[in-house]
């Protein structure tokens, strides 16, 4: 191993977004899901059960392919 190694320094991106309440997200809305940009293409909420609070689930296509 050399001594002359150098690493730059860079950042994941995620100063760039903003949290957003999901209720307020609908089809047609961008958002990030897994580091990648998303159109939503479907919103569906489970109500809150017995082991849990209210849960979203988003449909997404990703923009870039």
């Amino acid at each position: 191993m050399s001594d002359d190694e150098q690493f730059e320094n860079t950042d994941a991106g995620a100063s760039m977004c903003d949290k957003t309440d999901t209720n307020r997200l609908k089809p047609g809305s961008l958002v990030m899901i897994k580091g990648f940009p998303c159109k939503v293409t479907d919103v569906s909420t489970a109500k809150p059960g017995k082991h849990g609070s209210a849960k979203v689930i988003l449909k997404g296509k990703d923009i870039f392919t």
